[in-house]
């Protein structure tokens, strides 16, 4: 017989009323106006439960966003296991950008980064939900990519910010322009198309070009240290 799961207490209740109410309040109505006040009201709680739980609606609203961006990755992990090439993934990209679109967390995560630029307990939260959805995009790329050319010359380890970076920028700037997922998806699916290119090299060009790819990389690295230091 499979046991039960253990019966959320009181607390337990509060938090999560709290914390979904809290990401309705900056869904729907944004940071502006996500006081103790209204987030309590729209929790049917009292006000004082705001800081009795979270000490401030900024840590509320940072435990919104860390529960948010924690849930929608379990539930779409699957899309991006499912994932066999960089075309795939984009694709996988853009399937998530119109699920966040449709479900609020991109309304929800635009009104966080917009509040990140003068609120330090924001911008943590940010920078989480930001590595957390990296830390999906290292591990799809290091799997697609793991046998192939492509991943002999390609940095995953860079190359992922820049992925996370544009989806979370498209997602945003779908909400100004509804053109810019489409036209985003197809510079993204030209990478994944360049990538597959590479893999059908016969083994001569595939050594010229790791060659070029190296001197490439040592010019760069030599123009760049001395900056750096």
């Amino acid at each position: 017989m499979t046991p039960s799961a253990p019966t959320p207490s009181t607390a337990e209740l509060t938090r999560q009323r709290l914390t979904q109410a809290a990401f309705e309040v900056v869904r729907d109505q944004g940071w502006a106006n996500a006081s103790a006040r209204n987030i309590a009201a729209q929790a049917s709680v009292s006000q004082a439960l705001v800081f009795y739980h979270f000490g401030t609606v900024d840590d509320l609203v940072a435990a919104a966003s860390d529960l948010a961006v924690t849930d929608a990755i379990a539930a779409q992990r699957p899309l991006l296991a499912d994932a066999s090439t960089l075309t795939e993934l984009v694709h996988a990209g853009r399937a998530l950008s119109d699920q966040h679109r449709s479900d609020g967390n991109t309304s929800f995560m635009a009104q966080v980064m917009a509040a990140a630029q003068h609120n330090a307990t924001m911008a943590a939260a940010a920078a989480r939900a930001l590595q957390l959805w990296e830390n999906e995009i290292v591990g799809a790329l290091r799997r697609i990519t793991g046998t192939g050319v492509a991943g002999e010359l390609l940095d995953v380890e860079d190359l992922a910010p820049l992925i996370t970076a544009a989806f979370v920028g498209t997602e945003l700037y779908g909400g100004i322009d509804p053109t810019a997922p489409d036209r985003a998806s197809r510079v993204l699916e030209s990478v994944g198309q360049f990538a597959a290119a590479l893999d059908e090299l016969g083994p001569a060009p595939k050594r010229v070009l790791k060659s070029a790819v190296r001197r490439i990389r040592r010019r760069w690295s030599q123009q760049v240290s001395p900056a750096s230091g």
